[in-house]
């Protein structure tokens, strides 16, 4: 398992990203310019960061 300790703060900005957007996106009001914000506002939280820890955990465990 990923040990995210230490990594409280992205997660909670993600969340707070996803929380925003996810009633328009799934209620039906899904627009590109909505999605392209969604995606712009989800890297601005850290989103990339939050990936690489995953990969670099996937990648370690794939090598033992």
């Amino acid at each position: 398992t990923l040990d995210t300790s230490g990594h409280d703060t992205l997660m909670a900005g993600i969340t707070a990203v996803v929380n925003q957007f996810m009633p328009q996106i799934t209620g039906g009001l899904y627009t590109e310019a909505l999605y392209s914000e969604f995606i712009e506002q989800l890297k601005g939280a850290g989103i990339d960061e939050w990936i690489a820890l995953y990969q670099d955990a996937l990648t370690e465990w794939l090598a033992a």
